[in-house]
C-alpha cells in the first residue's frame, strides 16, 4: 500500500509527498508493478523536480526496468526531456547502456528527432558509432530513416570525429 502511494506521488510530480514517504522507510530503488523504479517513472513523466530529488538521495541512475531494460535515461531521451537527460548524465548515467532490443538513449533520441537531447548525449560521451539495435539500425540510420536532417548532420560529424582519433 505504501509503495502504491509512493509511485502515485512520483507519477504525479508530488515531490514533497514522495519525500515524506521516503522518510517513512520506502526503498528509493523499489520497483512498481511493471518493474520501474521511481527515477524511471519521474524521468518518463518529465518531472524534473522529482528527478532532482531522487538523484540527490542517490537513486540508482543506471537501474534497468524489469521488462524492457530501459533506464531513466532511456525514458527521458525517448521523450526529449533534455534537462532531465543532462541531470541524469551529470549523476553518472551511462549513455551507452543498452536496453531491450539493444537500443541506447542516443538511438531513441535520434529516432524521435530530439536534437538537443542527441547533442547532450554526445557531449557526455555517447558512442555515435555504437553497435546497431535488433533491427540493424544505428542512431544515424534511425535519423536518416525518419528524415531528421539536423540530427543526421550532427551524428555524421560525431562519427567522423571518432574515426579521426
Amino acid at each position: 500500500m505504501m509503495n502504491e502511494a509512493f509511485f502515485d506521488a512520483v507519477a504525479k510530480g508530488h515531490t514533497d509527498r514522495m519525500l515524506s514517504l521516503l522518510k517513512s522507510g520506502i526503498d528509493i530503488n523499489a520497483r512498481d508493478s511493471v518493474g520501474m523504479t521511481a527515477l524511471m517513472v519521474a524521468a518518463k513523466r518529465g518531472n524534473t523536480e522529482t528527478v532532482e530529488a531522487l538523484l540527490d538521495r542517490e537513486a540508482d541512475v543506471n537501474a534497468q526496468a524489469t521488462y524492457y531494460g530501459w533506464t531513466a535515461l532511456a525514458y527521458a531521451a525517448n521523450r526529449g526531456y533534455e534537462k532531465i537527460v543532462r541531470l541524469l548524465l551529470a549523476h553518472g548515467a551511462d549513455p551507452d547502456l543498452k536496453a531491450e532490443r539493444s537500443k541506447t538513449a542516443l538511438v531513441l533520441a535520434a529516432d524521435r528527432g530530439h536534437t538537443a537531447t542527441v547533442i547532450a548525449l554526445l557531449r557526455k560521451g555517447a558512442d555515435a558509432c555504437a553497435s546497431p539495435d535488433h533491427h540493424g539500425w544505428t542512431a544515424l540510420g534511425r535519423a536518416i530513416k525518419n528524415g531528421r536532417i539536423e540530427i543526421v548532420e550532427i551524428l555524421r560529424k560525431a562519427e567522423a570525429d571518432i574515426k579521426r582519433t
